[in-house]
């Protein structure tokens, strides 16, 4: 995930967890540019947390192993 550089930015991402029903946990690992999520699939899903993630600004790409 690009674009997280700061405090704010950091609340801002995990802001989302009080905000989206469905959002069970956030969290964001700053200095690894990774953002870990717990949802509940029967009322979210990845694609929308994305979503979400992008309209705050930060540009968000799948983990791949």
């Amino acid at each position: 995930m690009a674009g997280i550089r700061c405090a704010k930015c950091l609340r801002a991402i995990e802001g989302l967890g009080s905000s989206t029903p469905g959002l069970n946990q956030i969290r964001v690992e700053m200095d690894k540019h990774l953002v870990h999520v717990e949802f509940d699939p029967e009322i979210l899903n990845a694609s929308a947390i994305a979503s979400a993630i992008t309209e705050l600004g930060f540009k968000v790409r799948p983990l791949t192993p």
